[in-house]
């Protein structure tokens, strides 16, 4: 039997012995996944890996970390699935590593763990909420005592789903500083299922448990966890939408297809309501089920046509609503707003952010990338190793 194609369903794995820990691999030795892709090579994986320490936390002068920085970029589109330095291994990839086997009582302590960390001293880490927070709280208030109703209530600058969203929390819970922080705190819990479940469909129940282990104790994600701003609501919905995804490209289950497109359909439309920077993964998602469904064109322009007529209000608000004269009236595209090498320092801050953090002097908010960026170096290396292949 091989693996690599998703989680088997419960009765073929009661049959063929496999355990339902979903941290936990098949005893005895595994069958290699199919590949015909070398391993990855152990000199590249240094290479990145000394690159990220060096960008993320030696302090280095910006004449020399911004080609630094392109480098990695560099070895990915002109020497790609080629080592610097010897092969972790060729052909099939080898998995058959013995694996720790956990128990039940282990991953409770982990899961545990994971909501410890999200939980604990929720009010009195910070006893203040930021200016963003208060706004957000503000508004989300004000949906709970308009008489009327407004679907786009807020500010122009953010979407407004995450505002109802709040409201419901106040709603449930009373308005205070302990609901605002609340809210924040339990989408980042709740998207760690989302996490397991969408990685045992790509990946299988170990990797999918290591996947969600990165995501439960990264730093990014408890950080970011402790805002009450859009930031937790919008990587929820990420992987709600790479959930309904997995579970869409699954063509050999077509009982419930029908309704497995609408979620994804209904799901990445309603993502527009959530963050400005949904159209990037409204794109790769379309793509996705485009590449997919290439031989059924009718089917990706259904994909598109309920993705579209979902999205629609929000696009025309966003243009020519309050949202449009927020973007008509940004200051750095005024004639005296930043110039063009501003724009191409801003774009690079961006892209830094991900990877090494941002500049001190650049900083603007308490929850930005801070030291190491979104992604440590070590996970950042695995970013590079795995586009490299």
């Amino acid at each position: 039997m091989r693996r690599g194609n998703g989680p088997l369903d419960r009765k073929l794995r009661r049959r063929n012995g496999l355990p339902y820990n979903p941290f936990e691999m098949p005893k005895g030795p595994l069958r290699s996944i199919p590949s015909d892709r070398p391993g990855p090579s152990l000199g590249l994986f240094l290479l990145f890996l000394l690159l990220n320490l060096l960008l993320a936390h030696g302090g280095l002068d910006d004449r020399l970390t911004l080609p630094l920085s392109l480098l990695p970029f560099v070895i990915i589109l002109f020497f790609p699935k080629k080592g610097l330095g010897p092969s972790g291994g060729s052909g099939p990839w080898d998995w058959t590593i013995p694996f720790p086997k956990l128990s039940i009582l282990t991953v409770l302590l982990l899961v545990s763990a994971a909501l410890f960390l999200r939980s604990h001293r929720l009010t009195s880490i910070v006893t203040w909420p930021a200016f963003d927070e208060a706004m957000f709280g503000y508004f989300a208030r004000g949906i709970l005592q308009d008489t009327g109703f407004d679907l786009f209530y807020g500010i122009g600058q953010v979407p407004p789903l995450y505002f109802w969203f709040l409201a419901g929390v106040f709603k449930v819970f009373g308005v205070s500083l302990s609901s605002l922080w609340l809210a924040p705190a339990f989408l980042s819990a709740m998207t760690l299922p989302l996490v397991h479940l969408t990685g045992r469909r790509v990946f299988g129940p170990f990797p999918a448990g290591l996947l969600t282990c990165l995501w439960a104790f990264g730093f990014w994600p408890n950080y970011s966890g402790r805002f009450c701003v859009q930031y937790a609501f919008y990587m929820f919905w990420i992987w709600l939408s790479l959930f309904f995804l997995t579970g869409y490209l699954q063509k050999d289950r077509p009982k419930g297809r029908l309704a497995r497109f609408l979620a994804l359909g209904v799901t990445t439309g309603l993502g527009f309501y959530a963050s400005t920077g949904w159209p990037l993964v409204a794109a790769a998602i379309t793509a996705v089920v485009a590449y997919r469904t290439r031989e059924e064109p009718g089917e990706i322009l259904r994909f598109a046509g309920t993705v579209g007529a979902i999205a629609l209000p929000m696009v025309l608000q966003f243009l020519s609503g309050q949202y449009g004269h927020y973007i008509q009236d940004l200051w750095a595209f005024d004639e005296e707003g930043l110039s063009w090498k501003a724009h191409l320092r801003n774009a690079y801050h961006y892209l830094a952010g991900l990877f090494w953090g941002i500049p001190p002097q650049d900083r603007i908010s308490s929850y930005g990338p801070v030291w190491g960026g979104i992604l440590n170096p070590n996970q950042g290396t695995q970013f590079f190793v795995g586009s490299n292949r």
